[in-house]
């Protein structure tokens, strides 16, 4: 099966993803029961990852595509701002004393 691609040929659709998403790699167990302080680190950490996969998300649209200036836009938006909040989220952490 092919998708349509934003660069405007097809792209072969496999069921298996090429590379793990960094997002869902977290080697540590749940933290099902985290309260306060503990809650908050693991919310910072997993939205960081979660960020980070996001910007290289967009990054890999920028580098492939020319076209479409509105999602070549949304990207570099995307970009710009999840970097910015990973640095917010950082010094939460730095705070926190979470990120030694």
């Amino acid at each position: 099966m092919r998708a349509p691609s934003l660069c405007g040929s097809s792209t072969p659709v496999s069921s298996t993803p090429a590379e793990p998403d960094p997002a869902r790699q977290d080697p540590r167990p749940p933290r099902v029961h985290s309260y306060g302080r503990d809650a908050e680190i693991l919310y910072l950490q997993l939205m960081i990852a979660h960020h980070r996969a996001g910007v290289a998300m967009a990054q890999a649209l920028l580098d492939r595509c020319s076209d479409h200036p509105d999602v070549r836009g949304i990207a570099q938006t995307i970009i710009t701002s999840q970097t910015s909040e990973i640095g917010t989220m950082q010094a939460m952490l730095y705070a926190r004393d979470a990120n030694r």
